[in-house]
Formats: C-alpha cells, structure tokens, sequence
C-alpha cells in the first residue's frame, strides 16, 4: 500500500485492515496469525492470543507450535463460522471433554506446546460437528468438519492469489518486528520469519506463499489459471 504523504510505518495494517486490540510482540503465535490471516489484520483468524495469554497454554515468546495452531484454528473457525456461531463458543465445548477438562494444566500445557498434533487429536469437537450435521444435514465427523474448514480457509486464499497476494503481503508492520519497546514489561519483537516458513509446509504452500497445485487437488478447489 503506498501512501501520499508517507507515514507507511505508522500503520497498523496487515493487507490494509487494521489490526485488532492486541499487540503481536506479547504474543507471537498472535502475529503469525495476523500476518498470514486472509482478510488482513484480522484477531478472528485463528485468534491463538486465547492459548497464549487467556488461558496460558503455550508461552508467548516463541516461536515453537505456533504454526501448528494457527493452522488448526484456522481450519476449525472456518468450519464454526460457516454455519454463523459466534466462534468463542467453541472454547466452552473444546474445554469441557474429560481429557482438557481433568487432565492437569502442566501436562496440558506441555502437550500442546512440545505436542501440538498429539494434542489437537485428543480434543472432542463432536459437539460442533454433531452441530454441523443438524444444520447442514450432511453426516460430519471431526476429521471431516476440520477439512471442510481447511477447505474454505485455503480456497479463500486461492482466490486471495489470484488477485495478486503472496508472501510479500504476510508480514507485519515494521515496527512490530524491529521496535521492542512498549508498555508492556517483557520488551520483544515478533520473530515472524520461522513460523511462516513453518506455517507455508503445514499449509501446503510453496515459498511464494501460494497453495501448492496438489494442495488444491486434495481439496477439490479448481485452478482456472493453472498455477
């Protein structure tokens, strides 16, 4: 985005939509998910600031499992926000199964964030994908809703690519990353770089940020231009 009278680093932006109320240097699985989100600085993502500073789960400063969870929420609020529920309801049904809800928080913890896929298989979506099946009439299981929402996530970033966006666009404003001073006592940047790459071989996509041509056959997503 080019601006007339400059001031480029004073924007809050990802992609032009300003950023949400929380700030990616306390948490960095927070800034992964703005960077890559597909609307731009968008908090409802993946909204991993929930595992990194609300419930505790994974530590704030670094960069391991981020990518992991990031994907995952993403592809489950894709799901959760297609048949229009708030997705913050999902931590009540996520949180109250047997294993989250009695296993204790430092196993927990440990789990999800040396363990994320360990972990992310242990948790019981039944609820929202019993949900899914009332209201779409299709018969969806946990794996089956997940890849239902991974496949709106990545098709929305096809069509994203075909307009012109790449990796170029998944970043954060500069400040973000090289300004580690501010009211907040732990003075970091966000180290973003490892957790794209991270997140583009999770996702499926090459370098250049853009879904893989087998990512899309795997999904059923048409690629019109070929590439």
């Amino acid at each position: 985005m080019d601006f007339k009278y400059g001031g480029t680093d004073y924007a809050a932006h990802v992609k032009g939509m300003e950023m949400a109320a929380y700030d990616p240097r306390a948490g960095w699985g927070q800034g992964l998910n703005y960077a890559v989100a597909n609307r731009g600085g968008c908090h409802l993502n993946a909204y991993p600031i929930s595992l990194e500073a609300l419930f505790k789960f994974i530590p704030p400063y670094t960069t391991v499992s981020k990518a992991a969870w990031v994907d995952y929420n993403e592809n489950l609020f894709s799901a959760v926000n297609s048949i229009q529920t708030c997705q913050f309801t999902t931590y009540g049904f996520m949180l109250e199964p047997l294993i989250p809800k009695y296993t204790p928080k430092p196993f927990l913890k440990m789990a999800m964030f040396l363990l994320p896929r360990v972990a992310q298989m242990l948790l019981d979506l039944s609820a929202l994908s019993g949900l899914m099946t009332a209201i779409t009439g299709r018969k969806l299981t946990q794996r089956t809703m997940l890849l239902a929402g991974k496949r709106i996530h990545v098709l929305e970033r096809h069509m994203n690519c075909l307009m012109g966006i790449s990796s170029k666009d998944d970043t954060l404003p500069n400040r973000f990353l090289t300004e580690a001073e501010t009211k907040h006592p732990d003075k970091k940047v966000v180290n973003l770089d490892p957790m794209i790459k991270q997140y583009y071989r999770i996702k499926g996509y090459g370098k250049d940020g853009i879904p893989k041509e087998q990512t899309l056959l795997k999904l059923g997503i048409d690629n019109p231009v070929g590439k």
